[in-house]
């Protein structure tokens, strides 16, 4: 399971949930989920369903965030000095591995 939260036009002051550590916990999955969080930049996305089927393309720009549940997805640097983080469940065991291409 990916998590992923943000917060927007937040109060000075403002505090989530107060001081706290998360408990151990065994978490099993099957899918990788991702997100990716432009932070300057460009970068064109290309969605697909689960029998390979392109089903939307977009553009995200800096501050835009695309989570990907499933199906398949590319994604295309449109921008020179584009900067953006990647965040998924792990771990990642390589290409040959961990991939299918489409």
């Amino acid at each position: 399971c990916l998590q992923v939260a943000s917060g927007v036009n937040l109060l000075k002051g403002h505090k989530f949930s107060g001081a706290h550590k998360h408990l151990p916990q065994i978490r099993n999955t099957k899918k990788t989920q991702e997100c990716f969080v432009v932070i300057k930049g460009k970068v064109g996305v290309e969605l697909f369903d689960i029998d390979n089927k392109q089903i939307g393309k977009f553009i995200l720009e800096s501050g835009d965030c695309y989570i990907y549940l499933g199906g398949g997805h590319s994604f295309e640097v449109l921008e020179d000095n584009t900067f953006f983080y990647e965040f998924k469940n792990g771990p990642y065991f390589g290409r040959e591995k961990d991939k299918e291409f489409i």
